[in-house]
């Protein structure tokens, strides 16, 4: 009779870990617009805690988060918390730095070339589960930040040169930046519902091909307004989504985004970049491509003492094969 008892308690564990593993396997399944396009490996998924998040700043390998310290501009700690008993992010905006806090990729102390962490190539889908205060948010003026979950190039962050437009002077650069979601300031003046997906095609010698900064293909303002219910509560958990598909010698490439796993305004559309492409890609049918051509940076951020909480970041890809990992 003991030794039925002790198989039942071990059937009961069993099933219990099964049952456990099941609901994190099933949380971290991939949606249908993930694994229809062949994106069913969960490359990247986060439970933020102080071992996943690097509070302390100590930029070392083994972490899946750090604080932004590139381009000039480095995030302060105390504004980024871990909540331990939900493992959520808790970002409440830097003072000095906009809604650029945290991210997947940290730049090496002992090269400035280098970098820690991880960063994405090869196409994917990538979806981060957010809640805010819209009312919260300053979207006018000198001070305006928002909420804002996007992808950058590591090739033009930590890697010198490796932005360069093939053919092109010295100091000329090409890159992508792809805004997942990012709420306020580009579109002030609409109702509370709208957020923006963009894609920006930077390129050219700074403050010289053109005046300010660099010169910026992206998408026309009306179609990079993405609308969502009018009852939405931001102030609750949405997924906000973003699916890339590169293009090749028979295919287009894809971009679309997600709001709450449904397809979210006009899809953008590429065709493969040719070897031989100078600039400029304003208008040209391989707009945007360069993404296919490089690796994204996942970064998180929120305006000053505008709170944003983050529950998740998932990437599912057919591989991890094309990132780059450090």
């Amino acid at each position: 009779m003991q030794k039925h008892k002790h198989l039942l308690l071990l059937v009961a564990l069993y099933v219990g870990l099964f049952a456990v593993s099941s609901h994190a396997a099933r949380a971290n399944q991939a949606p249908p617009q993930a694994t229809s396009n062949g994106y069913t490996v969960n490359t990247f998924s986060t439970q933020f805690t102080p071992s996943t998040v690097d509070l302390l700043g100590l930029g070392v390998k083994g972490y899946s988060w750090y604080p932004h310290n590139y381009l000039g501009q480095k995030a302060s700690a105390s504004k980024i918390a871990v909540d331990e008993n939900t493992k959520t992010l808790v970002l409440n905006g830097d003072k000095d730095i906009g809604n650029s806090q945290l991210a997947t990729v940290t730049i090496s102390k002992s090269n400035p070339d280098k970098f820690i962490g991880t960063a994405f190539g090869g196409g994917g889908y990538f979806e981060a589960e957010l809640s805010f205060d819209p009312d919260q948010v300053i979207s006018t003026g000198p001070k305006a930040e928002w909420p804002a979950f996007y992808g950058l190039s590591v090739e033009r962050v930590a890697q010198a040169g490796a932005d360069h437009w093939s053919g092109q002077p010295s100091g000329y650069v090409h890159y992508i930046e792809v805004d997942f979601f990012e709420y306020g300031v580009a579109f002030n003046g609409n109702a509370k519902n709208f957020y923006g997906t963009d894609l920006h095609d930077w390129y050219g010698i700074e403050k010289s091909t053109c005046p300010k900064f660099l010169c910026n293909y992206a998408r026309p303002r009306a179609d990079s307004k993405s609308e969502v219910p009018k009852k939405t509560d931001f102030s609750k958990y949405h997924k906000y989504g973003f699916l890339w598909v590169p293009a090749t010698d028979t295919r287009q490439g894809l971009a679309q985004y997600y709001f709450d796993a449904l397809p979210i305004g006009k899809p953008v559309l590429w065709n493969k970049m040719p070897d031989d492409a100078a600039p400029t890609p304003d208008g040209k049918p391989w707009a945007f491509s360069i993404l296919d051509k490089q690796h994204l940076i996942l970064i998180l951020g929120t305006g000053y003492e505008q709170l944003m909480k983050v529950k998740s970041v998932n990437v599912w890809q057919s591989s991890d094969d094309n990132n780059l990992k450090r």
